[in-house]
């Protein structure tokens, strides 16, 4: 259509169904799509225009079932909204666990499309300003993604890579040791446990993270004092113990003073028999 005050000038095209949306703000502009935050996934309307109500075509097909279970729980909730952040590579829901508010959030990377959950900002509303990312909560408004502190306390972060099940399939294997390969400026000591079989054991202490000394600038002599470079690859091995056909490996950890990037992972193991 052409002019909203003239109906006939407005055809329909096609009438097609999708899941029921949740809340008042469940679109988002994305790149030339619309997503629609429904009970049954974040869906592209380009895709809903053909497959209709198939899950799959879900933006969140791979955490559906963490999006199926908040949306049973929590669908009728203020607080459902979706919010872009481009400088961060980062598309974020907002699930609005209580209208107190206490939420979480579902938070794609738009470079990976890999999933991680964000705890701890409890926000209404969301909004970005100028390239930064803002949140209303109780009474407040915060920025979002600034500084290495969650206000005054550590971030924690707590991540488990995909189960492998490091070839041949059908054989058990003996899991000795294991290299995470983190980039940081810092010098991460994480809490890393080993996982077999598909079984969800969560790290037990929550080791901090120690900032890297370095040479402080225009203070020290120059063409002395040795650079210190920006960030560091930490790759020690860990010592582990675990046997099955499969494994995971999940680590934790926390800090207010540094960046963490988990690179990879090295495995030491050796293949046993069928049983």
């Amino acid at each position: 259509g052409t002019d909203p005050s003239d109906a006939t000038k407005w055809t329909l095209l096609g009438v097609y169904e999708t899941g029921k949306p949740l809340g008042r703000r469940c679109m988002i502009k994305y790149g030339a799509d619309l997503i629609v935050l429904t009970d049954s996934g974040f869906v592209p309307m380009t895709k809903a225009l053909v497959a209709e109500d198939d899950v799959s075509i879900s933006l969140s097909e791979n955490i559906k079932n963490a999006v199926h279970s908040s949306s049973r729980l929590y669908g009728s909730n203020f607080g459902w909204q979706a919010v872009m952040n481009s400088s961060s590579q980062m598309l974020l829901f907002n699930v609005p666990i209580k209208t107190t508010p206490v939420s979480e959030q579902y938070v794609m990377n738009t470079g990976t499309g890999a999933w991680c959950k964000f705890t701890g900002w409890n926000a209404s509303c969301w909004e970005e300003h100028n390239g930064d990312l803002y949140f209303g909560a109780n009474t407040l408004v915060c920025k979002a993604l600034s500084g290495f502190a969650d206000n005054t306390a550590n971030v924690v972060a707590d991540a488990q890579q995909a189960y492998s099940y490091f070839r041949p399939r059908s054989r058990t294997k003996l899991f000795t040791m294991v290299r995470p390969i983190f980039l940081s400026d810092g010098t991460p000591q994480p809490q890393i446990n080993l996982t077999t079989n598909f079984q969800d054991e969560a790290p037990i202490s929550t080791p901090t993270t120690s900032t890297v000394t370095g040479s402080p600038w225009d203070t020290s002599s120059w063409d002395d004092t040795s650079w210190t470079p920006e960030e560091l690859i930490f790759d020690s091995w860990a010592g582990t113990s675990g046997e099955g056909y499969s494994a995971s490996v999940r680590f934790k950890l926390e800090t207010r003073t540094s960046t963490i990037s988990w690179l990879s992972t090295d495995w030491s193991y050796s293949i046993g028999g069928v049983i």
